[in-house]
């Protein structure tokens, strides 16, 4: 069931909107756009990791760039591919 905005501040000083709603189950996009509305950046400026097609899928709803995370080592990637992309494009 649908219900108001239960907002909390995460020990790091971070505010949590812990509200329910269907627009917030992925494909849908509605908790990124609450995310990026927390942390007051653009949604082209978020990067969304995930591993399901529903993740990619919630990204594209707002025009967040995707990474798949497909492997153990996605830590000590994730940055490789784009900070290759701007060596190559100076």
């Amino acid at each position: 069931s649908e219900r108001s905005d239960v907002i909390t501040t995460l020990d790091t000083g971070i505010p949590f909107h812990g509200s329910w709603s269907s627009g917030w189950r992925k494909p849908n996009g509605g908790m990124l756009c609450q995310a990026c509305r927390d942390f007051g950046i653009d949604p082209r400026d978020a990067w969304m990791l995930g591993d399901a097609e529903d993740d990619r899928n919630a990204a594209a709803t707002l025009g967040v760039p995707f990474r798949p995370v497909v492997e153990d080592a996605w830590p000590e990637r994730f940055l490789l591919d784009e900070w290759e992309r701007l060596q190559t494009s100076r």
